[in-house]
């Protein structure tokens, strides 16, 4: 079993052309602090929505044999994508170089301290999706590979509209639509 605390690099489809395919790695901040405050959570949804595999945890098999099983996804899934954030980020007034995906996911992974396996799966409301937050960066190279962004944050929002649902009030709440 391999460390559920060391996610690989992922592929997307490219913010600006969809056809095109970039890796992005995983924040090592954001795994760490979310490990230091025991939120198991986003770490389950990243290995399942952006690796497409359960979490490499205890027992996993006990999930994966279970009546409701997780989507397993990656941002090649991804519904739509968007620019900014429209909000300070980092060293940006208003996010502009942020990169949020958006997928939606009818059965996710949540946490059950009670049972063998740490991973339950969770079956969403038909107004929930999940967003995926990247910041670009400059050319990072691991190895031979070039990375392009950083995904920084995973979260579940309310959406709107039917299939496929995008965030609620996605136009004010994004710099412009990508795709």
């Amino acid at each position: 079993m391999s460390d559920w605390l060391t996610l690989p690099l992922i592929e997307a489809p490219a913010a600006t052309d969809r056809s095109k395919t970039v890796i992005y790695k995983i924040s090592d901040g954001f795994i760490r602090t979310n490990a230091n405050i025991r939120r198991r959570v986003p770490m389950f949804q990243l290995w399942a929505h952006l690796v497409s595999v359960v979490p490499p945890i205890n027992n996993i098999s006990i999930l994966e044999k279970g009546p409701l099983k997780p989507d397993l996804t990656t941002l090649k899934n991804s519904v739509a994508c968007f620019r900014g954030v429209k909000r300070p980020y980092d060293d940006e007034a208003h996010g502009e170089s942020v990169i949020i995906y958006v997928l939606n996911v009818g059965v996710t992974l949540g946490f059950d301290p009670t049972s063998p396996c740490m991973a339950k799966s969770v079956k969403l409301s038909t107004d929930a999706l999940l967003t995926i937050q990247v910041k670009r960066t400059g050319p990072l190279r691991e190895g031979d590979i070039d990375i392009v962004g950083i995904v920084t944050r995973i979260e579940r929002v309310i959406g709107e509209g039917s299939a496929p649902c995008l965030p609620y009030g996605y136009e004010e709440r994004y710099g412009e639509r990508l795709w």
